[in-house]
């Protein structure tokens, strides 16, 4: 018996499968048949992503901000979102909440504790109020620090876990007391400069008599002048327009005046 090699070459084209075709030394009868061993190349592995959970806590926001002496958990609350932002499902877990003061008063106690969050699917989040209300412990001024910090206990195997915390920085004024005003009384306010208003009399009236040496009321419409305090009374001769007596300077404007003693001397015209 006579033993051969065989060598086998291929040529590769464009779509084809590399196969090495491998003939051993391999004694056989002479016209007998070859039977060569076949062994193709394995493809390489495929490769595979794997799910994982992602916790975050959203940044929280108040309904409304916390004011110096309002009860705890009332007025302001503060909403907190958790989100599994990851491609896998997360299982329970706990978000603990912390406060810090960083200037006045010590953080009340109902700021601090933890919550259960239950199972996330990806893509869900829950939404908490805190504080809890608590009538009896109220805001004092001051400025403070919330810390936030979810799976808190390290529950759930995150993609990432240096993204579970979240932190919020806010003040508390005093509250400012208004005295109450002692005078809301609206006073007039007299003009800086001096204004000329002609503000014709009432009465007495043109051709009227009066009786000598009683006081003769002297009336007229104080609409026309209602911002000014005062006014000056003056006796015009109604020809020629002359001031002929001034009757009182600085007259309170009241609509009348009543201590004029008209002198005998003069006389309506008629």
């Amino acid at each position: 018996m006579t033993s051969h090699a065989l060598k086998l070459s291929r040529r590769l084209f464009t779509g084809m499968v590399l196969a090495v075709f491998i003939a051993t030394w391999a004694p056989y009868a002479e016209g007998g048949t070859l039977k060569p061993i076949i062994k193709p190349v394995s493809p390489s592995a495929a490769m595979s992503v794997k799910a994982s959970t992602d916790l975050v806590v959203k940044k929280p926001s108040w309904s409304s901000p916390p004011k110096a002496g309002d009860p705890i958990g009332t007025a302001s609350v503060l909403n907190m979102t958790v989100l599994n932002q990851g491609s896998a499902a997360a299982g329970a877990s706990k978000l603990k909440i912390a406060c810090q003061p960083l200037g006045g008063s010590a953080c009340p106690g109902d700021l601090d504790g933890t919550i259960d969050i239950p199972p996330l699917d990806p893509g869900q989040s829950m939404t908490y109020a805190w504080p809890p209300a608590n009538l009896s412990e109220k805001w004092a001024p001051g400025q403070y620090r919330l810390t936030f910090s979810a799976d808190v206990a390290h529950q759930v195997s995150e993609l990432n876990e240096a993204n579970n915390t979240s932190h919020l920085m806010f003040t508390v004024h005093p509250k400012i007391t208004v005295e109450k005003a002692q005078d809301l009384t609206l006073k007039p306010k007299t003009p800086a400069l001096a204004v000329s208003l002609v503000i014709p009399v009432q009465s007495p009236s043109e051709g009227s008599g009066h009786e000598v040496g009683q006081p003769l009321p002297i009336k007229w419409n104080k609409g026309p002048a209602s911002t000014y305090p005062t006014v000056n009374i003056l006796l015009v001769d109604a020809q020629d327009g002359q001031v002929r007596e001034t009757i009182k300077n600085g007259a309170a404007n009241s609509g009348a005046y009543l201590a004029w003693p008209a002198p005998q001397t003069y006389a309506w015209p008629g």
